[in-house]
């Protein structure tokens, strides 16, 4: 390319749709105004894209401008072998979902649950940094997982991965629960659900959804979910050491 740029170098090594995708991302930022102190956190979000690359992640952070991304969709919309993709029908999810300029204050875990509307865009998010095969830029960091260090994938992915590839970068900079990023209020259970953190994310939501349609409720019921309900950054303060307090904070979640 002419005239490189460290945003325009550093997008040249990813393929187009992730390209799209993160310049799409880039331009939601800009026009929303989101600034320091906004709970989108560019760092964490980044790294996946690039292996944790900080010193990468960190120079492309510091050349996002307006006319940065209109320079780097011209250059790669005419170099392109093939024209650049049109973003997914929901664009930057990373922003539409779990994106906002303030976060909703729920100080009791047991008010923190999940609809199953939330769930899918949990799976929304997963799939739109998936590529064709349904491959993800993420890996599995578990020492003890059988896949350790392999690529993760859409049909697989669990919620170890989840917690480690979404839920913490994406609360990162405000230390909350991933609830707390998507609701606007308390939002009490009508249901609870324990379940294996091993189980794929898109069968635990499918399983949820068939819960739905058989008990008739709608997307927006609630779910105490653990992993979405707990700040995962302060674990301790949302799961008491005495099961004797566990016991009470699951049956306030279930009233």
């Amino acid at each position: 390319f002419c005239f490189m740029s460290d945003l325009i170098d550093a997008l040249s090594e990813l393929d187009d749709r992730t390209i799209t995708f993160l310049l799409e991302t880039f331009d939601e930022t800009l026009s929303n105004d989101f600034d320091a102190e906004s709970d989108f956190c560019y760092e964490s979000f980044l790294e996946p894209f690039f292996d944790s690359d900080t010193s990468k992640v960190s120079r492309v952070v510091s050349v996002i401008t307006a006319d940065e991304i209109i320079r780097a969709k011209e250059i790669f919309a005419n170099h392109s072998a093939t024209p650049l993709p049109p973003p997914v029908e929901t664009a930057s999810p990373a922003l539409s979902i779990f994106s906002r300029s303030k976060r909703s204050t729920i100080s009791k875990a047991q008010n923190r649950a999940i609809s199953l509307r939330q769930l899918h865009q949990v799976v929304t998010y997963i799939e739109s940094h998936a590529l064709e095969d349904g491959s993800l830029p993420w890996s599995d960091r578990c020492e003890e997982s059988p896949t350790y260090n392999t690529r993760l994938h859409v049909d697989s992915i669990n919620l170890y991965h989840v917690v480690d590839w979404v839920i913490k970068p994406v609360t990162e900079k405000s230390r909350c629960s991933l609830v707390e990023m998507l609701a606007k209020e308390d939002q009490q259970p009508r249901w609870f659900i324990s379940h294996a953190w091993a189980e794929p994310v898109k069968d635990f939501v499918a399983a949820v959804a068939q819960h739905a349609q058989v008990r008739g409720l709608s997307e927006d019921d609630y779910y105490w979910v653990c992993g979405y309900a707990n700040n995962q950054h302060k674990i301790d303060e949302d799961i008491p050491d005495d099961p004797k307090k566990v016991l009470i904070l699951f049956g306030n979640a279930t009233k």
